[in-house]
Order: C-alpha cells, then structure tokens, then sequence
C-alpha cells in the first residue's frame, strides 16, 4: 500500500501486488475505478511515504500502475578499484634528458634509470618472474624480471650509463637466513645465475646494485646452517629456546 500526500490529507491508494483484496467483484471495479481516476489526474509534487521514509517527488499514475518520478534517476554506487597515491605501477618512460624510475610492489623491487643511459624514449617495464634460487642460496619471493624497450618495440641491450636496482627486504621474515649474505642475481643469456656486487643497508633492509644491462634480478640468501632439518635448539620447560 502507497500512501500518497497531496495536500494535508492522506489519501491511500491500491497498487497491484501491494496486498489490495481482489478476491470479490466490486473490490476488482472499486480498483478499475480508482485506476482511471488517478490516471487523469495531471503530474504534480507530492509527498510520498514509503516504508518509513518520505521523499518530496513528483508522482503520477499510467497503464495501471503508480509510478514515483526521480526515484529511477537515483545515482546508484560505483564501486572503483582502489588506488594509493604514490604506489609503483611497474613500468615508466625513460628519456635521455632525464632517465626515469618505475617500482614493482609484489617484488618490492626499484629501478632508477639515470640521464644520459638511454640514446632515446624508452619504457621501462618490472613484470613477474620465476626460477630456482641458485645453487646453496634460498628464495625470499624477491624476484623480478626489468626489461628495457626502444620507441620501435626493440629491447634495449645495454645502457649508456648504469642503472640502479635495489630491493628491499623490509617485510620479509629471514628466519634462518644469513642476512649478510643477501646479494643480487642477474641471469645471463644461459640462464644461470651471476651474484652482483651488492651494497647492503641493514637499517633501511635494502639490498643495491648497479647494472649495464637488464633481464631477471632476484635477492636471495644462504641459510645459516647446511642443513636446517639437523638444526637442534635447547628449550627449557616453558619452551623457550636457550
């Protein structure tokens, strides 16, 4: 049941499905009746009640039913994804006036370009990658592959001057693993793995290095025994390892 205001004076009126009796005679014609009156009567602002609520719109009847005017153009919520100011997107331009730098989070991988490495635009693009650690050093999932394309599409197969690539190892959990040993890993062209000279800042948990080239980096480290399933600890009754 709608109840339409007009003036003061509520007046009630049936709406099919609303719960309006149909099951004798005169109730169908009280309701024929009361459809054809309401549809020659002009659109006009009202009040309408609703559920509780009261909305100041215009309401008009057609073709047997009552229909609420603005209600339909009622913007409805859009949901967009959400992005963080100041978040790496993976990819970047690179001039040669002014390099550029590009960040890749999953990895938590940065890639700083400097002037003058380039000859002309290029993109910069981080994307994911996966491989076997090299051999007795573990995976820490900081693995990514920097790739460097001309404007014609061509990869770009040394730099003019080098660039920087650093990982940070902030959020990761070491373990057992040597964090003096983290160092960076590029794959050369037979895919095996090199171990850069790596400036490690154990303050800022970041691990650098400078590179003439680009293809898969990863940081990975060696664990602080051989063997870590022969690794005894000493508990005392508490459980507390001493």
């Amino acid at each position: 049941m709608l109840c339409v205001r007009f003036s003061s004076q509520p007046v009630q009126v049936p709406v099919l499905g609303g719960g309006f009796p149909l099951s004798s005679l005169s109730s169908l014609l009280f309701l024929l009746v009361t459809v054809m009156l309401w549809a020659m009567v002009p659109p006009m602002p009202v009040q309408a009640q609703s559920g509780g609520q009261t909305e100041g719109v215009p309401v008009h009847a057609g073709d047997g039913t009552v229909v609420l005017q603005g209600w339909e153009e009622a913007p409805l919520p859009i949901y967009l994804p959400l992005i963080l100011k100041g978040q790496s997107t993976g990819s970047a331009q690179v001039t040669p006036e002014q390099g550029g730098e590009a960040g890749y989070t999953p990895s938590q991988l940065h890639v700083k370009i400097p002037a003058g490495a380039v000859t002309g635009q290029s993109t910069l693009r981080i994307i994911p990658a996966r491989a076997a650690p090299p051999a007795g050093f573990s995976d820490l999932n900081l693995l990514a592959e920097i790739e460097l394309r001309d404007a014609s599409g061509q990869l770009v197969a040394s730099l003019g001057q080098p660039a920087l690539v650093q990982f940070s190892y902030a959020n990761v959990d070491l373990g057992l693993i040597n964090e003096g040993s983290l160092a960076i890993h590029t794959q050369d062209s037979t895919g095996a793995w090199v171990k850069l000279p790596t400036d490690l800042d154990r303050g800022s948990r970041t691990a650098s290095a400078t590179v003439s080239h680009f293809s898969p980096f990863g940081l990975f480290g060696s664990p602080l025994v051989d063997d870590v399933h022969a690794l005894a600890l000493t508990v005392d009754a508490r459980g507390t390892v001493i």
